[in-house]
């Protein structure tokens, strides 16, 4: 039997006092409390403290003694504890610490920089620099020093950006950033394969008026590659994510069709007309979508009383600080800037659609059907009732965390519907009224969408995590759909069923020859290709040959390794025989200055001979890196270790766009952290790209 449980039962104290735990045990049948003294084992009928403590003090008082006596020693020991520690706070501490000036720079630029921390912390921490700097016999740290320093340090740092791009056939990512409906922002990103992994950099970020113009915009990406020396003809793919549609560029296109051997420069003819007025388009759009949301949100406040429009106002502020940048939600914006994919083949440059956002249109194609749009609704109209003062109160008293639906995007109302499910029972039992909203359909309709919606929301945020090959978008594709399918068995679910073929009708924008080809080039996941997809992904990637191999001659891609290495295996000295041959064919060519365009038949037959040769070999284990495979396999197999490098750096996932909006939200948390444009590319630039270029702290 539990004695403590027994003991607070018996006596009427809420907590039992040491003596009582310590001198005596429960009756039997709970009837009152037995003397542990060996001598007494009297049975006790009370269940007052008092009464219990004179038993003890009349019947054993030696035993009584020694137990107050050793509670007094234990608290004394107690006292002193805390004595003493309070007093070893209160004496003063020297500490001594080595300290250079350089290592003191470095961690204000690091503070301003990684950390995003304004430069006016500079002079709220001068009280805290201001004895190392008497000791240093200096005065370095100030906002204008520290300011140079940045910019120091972001010039060092671009100068290995553009050596480590030198040469490297790379793939260019455009984002679009909104704040507050006024000022957007264009950066231009580029990633690429090195040393056995992706590397992605951020070039530049440059402001964007509301009036801008497609001419406008191509003049300012190609500042930024022509500032970066990268010829275009060592761009593979191009893509622009702007939030509400996939924006490709094809102003980004390779000079050898319209304007052979010509630099940047001169790139300018190559945007046809049609896409110009595409762009164009944006700036009109973009405004009248904004007097639309005005007037929208101006009806709304009127519908609202004044309690709760204030309160709903604040709600909304405070969620808008959070997410004060985004990438709005356009939904006819896909109409005005889709793209030409017929001009872009025949320019060269492939174009990149964003998987995240291919997944989230055939989502949102989906809500948009009507039965589950009433729910939705519904569900919006409920959350906005709760969003009052008294709500609020009420969801404090409670401990519960009241849904405030931030924005219109299928997550944040994948996130509201989990949020009002889990409520459903506190809403019936303390807010009657809003229970009425949904009915028992309603709540069943949100549960079916929660369940379909779950291998989305995974996907999504496989999307988002890290850098990921550009063959595993396949994957992930594959394996949610597959999922969304299993729940459409006999019927069970028609949401699922209506979101499976919205998907599936997106994704030819996805299932593209390039993403193909990344697969075929994916040595743990090559299988899972049907044969169709096999024979479009091989094709692909003989004309990718035939491009790297055509580029300038200047920039040929890594054919062979630097450092010959021995063969192992006699039985390929043939096949290694004709491939030097061919090598001398286009070294000749070479020093004859003949233009080579293309490979002869003979190599291509070559290459399409090791593809399948590389089709039949052993697939690896998922959790194997495949980068550093073809890393591994550059001596051995070279060819399609090139072609490797630069299908599985495209940018198939919307980690730059994280990165982004992240780094421009911890920028401008801070009400006075307002950087100029210049100062804000040095800050972005060392965060984004090299966070860890001021080591560890020793």
């Amino acid at each position: 039997m539990d004695t403590s449980r027994v003991l607070e039962e018996m006596v009427d104290e809420s907590t039992v006092p040491d003596f009582v735990k310590y001198f005596f045990d429960p009756g039997r049948n709970g009837g009152g409390l037995i003397c542990r003294i060996p001598t007494c084992r009297k049975n006790l009928t009370t269940k007052k403290s008092s009464n219990l403590q004179r038993h003890l003090k009349t019947q054993h008082p030696d035993p009584w003694k020694l137990f107050v006596e050793d509670k007094e020693k234990k608290i004394k020991i107690k006292n002193s504890i805390a004595k003493r520690s309070r007093d070893r706070s209160l004496e003063s501490t020297k500490v001594t610490i080595k300290f250079s000036k350089e290592h003191l720079i470095s961690c204000c630029v690091e503070m301003c920089t990684v950390n995003a921390h304004p430069l006016d912390t500079i002079n709220c921490l001068l009280r805290f620099f201001g004895p190392i700097q008497r000791s240093l016999k200096c005065q370095i740290v100030n906002t204008s020093r520290i300011r140079e320093e940045i910019q120091k340090k972001a010039e060092s740092l671009r100068e290995e950006v553009k050596a480590e791009l030198k040469g490297a056939f790379v793939s260019v990512k455009i984002n679009f950033a909104s704040r507050n409906t006024t000022k957007h922002y264009l950066t231009t990103n580029v990633q690429f394969s090195k040393d056995g992994c992706i590397q992605t950099r951020l070039l530049r970020i440059v402001p964007v008026a509301i009036s801008s113009t497609g001419e406008d915009l191509k003049k300012k990406v190609l500042e930024v590659l022509t500032e970066y020396d990268i010829p275009l003809k060592l761009i593979f793919s191009s893509s622009i994510s702007n939030g509400g549609n996939i924006w490709e560029y094809p102003f980004l296109v390779d000079s050898n069709a319209n304007c052979p051997n010509q630099g940047v420069t001169n790139l300018s003819d190559c945007l046809t007309t049609e896409v110009e007025e595409q762009v164009d388009a944006f700036a009109s759009y973009r405004s009248r979508k904004i007097s639309l949301k005005m007037e929208r949100d101006t009806q709304e406040g009127a519908e609202c009383s004044n309690k709760a429009k204030g309160c709903a106002r604040s709600e909304e502020n405070s969620d808008a600080s959070q997410n004060e940048f985004e990438f709005a939600d356009d939904e006819n914006l896909n109409k005005l800037l889709s793209a030409t994919d017929k001009a872009l083949q025949e320019e060269g440059i492939c174009s990149i659609h964003s998987a995240a956002r291919v997944l989230q249109l055939g989502i949102q194609d989906t809500l948009k059907s009507s039965r589950y749009k009433a729910v939705i609704l519904k569900a919006k109209k409920l959350v906005k009732s709760l969003q009052t003062f008294e709500m609020a109160k009420l969801f404090a008293e409670k401990n519960q965390k009241r849904p405030v639906l931030c924005n219109d995007s299928w997550d944040s109302i994948y996130r509201i519907l989990i949020q009002l499910i889990e409520l459903m029972p506190f809403i019936q039992e303390n807010i009657p009224s809003a229970c009425g909203q949904l009915s028992l359909q309603d709540q069943c309709d949100m549960k079916e969408i929660i369940v379909s919606l779950k291998p989305c929301a995974t996907a999504s945020m496989k999307l988002l995590l890290e850098p990921l090959p550009y063959s595993e978008v396949f994957t992930i594709f594959t394996v949610c759909i597959a999922k969304i399918e299993m729940l459409t068995t006999n019927g069970a679910s028609q949401f699922a069923s209506l979101l499976s073929n919205k998907i599936r009708t997106r994704t030819e924008q996805v299932f593209s020859p390039d993403l193909f080809a990344a697969v075929i080039l994916d040595k743990r996941f090559k299988t899972v290709l049907d044969g169709t997809q096999v024979r479009m992904g091989t094709h692909r990637l003989l004309e990718i040959w035939e491009r790297i191999v055509g580029t300038d001659q200047n920039h040929t891609p890594d054919l062979q390794p630097m450092v010959e290495a021995p063969m192992e295996m006699d039985s390929e000295d043939d096949e290694m025989k004709d491939l030097s041959i061919l090598r001398d064919i286009m070294e000749r060519n070479k020093s004859n200055e003949c233009c080579f365009k293309f490979p002869t038949s003979l190599m291509l037959e070559l290459i399409r001979a090791k593809i399948e040769t590389y089709l039949r070999e052993n697939n690896l284990e998922a959790s194997e890196n495949v980068f550093k495979y073809w890393h591994d396999s550059q001596f051995t197999n070279p060819e399609l270790a090139s072609l490797a490098k630069i299908l599985l750096a495209v940018p198939g996932d919307e980690l730059l766009l994280q990165r982004l909006i992240s780094s421009l939200q911890m920028i401008y948390s801070e009400p006075s952290n307002k950087p100029d444009f210049q100062l804000l590319n040095d800050i972005l630039f060392i965060r984004m790209n090299f966070p860890r270029c001021f080591g560890e702290v020793e």
